[in-house]
């Protein structure tokens, strides 16, 4: 078998920006060397500069980040929020204290863990940033609205 291979870079057109024309340069690798690599669709090859050579290593997976379901985002971030008010952290704070790789939360989720665990967000007057913190779920009372506005509360 064969232990050196060429390969010419080729290029196809990927968009047009007003009267300029942009391309993409690409690789490709004959198909009896895919197998013998078990190169397939969609693997990705690491490049290594190697004084003046190009070294190839394939690699098992490139490394992604996977956004986590609501109920794990939400199970991994409550026991970091804080139940007291003035004491309140940021969210970035929060996926830093719990090991979560998030720059954002999904603008949903946040509103459905204020109703899950009572979710407060406020914004702090002296830095500006918008600080969490939760309520603790206290005896549930059952309120009823009067016509006249007045509020009564039950046991």
């Amino acid at each position: 078998m064969k232990q050196e291979f060429h390969a010419t870079f080729q290029s196809k057109k990927t968009g047009k920006y007003g009267d300029k024309q942009y391309y993409q340069l690409f690789l490709p690798f004959p198909a009896h060397l895919c197998r013998l690599l078990d190169i397939k669709k969609g693997q990705v090859i690491r490049l290594i500069n190697g004084n003046g050579e190009i070294i190839l290593k394939k690699v098992e997976s490139k490394p992604m980040n996977k956004r986590p379901k609501y109920d794990e985002w939400l199970k991994e971030i409550k026991p970091y929020i804080p139940t007291e008010a003035p004491a309140g952290k940021t969210y970035r704070q929060i996926c830093i204290e719990a090991g979560l790789d998030m720059k954002a939360a999904p603008a949903e989720w946040v509103h459905k863990a204020k109703k899950d665990i009572g979710l407060i967000s406020t914004r702090d007057k002296k830095t500006h940033r918008i600080l969490w913190f939760r309520v603790e779920q206290v005896k549930q009372t059952f309120q009823q609205k009067l016509p006249n506005y007045a509020v009564l509360t039950s046991p």
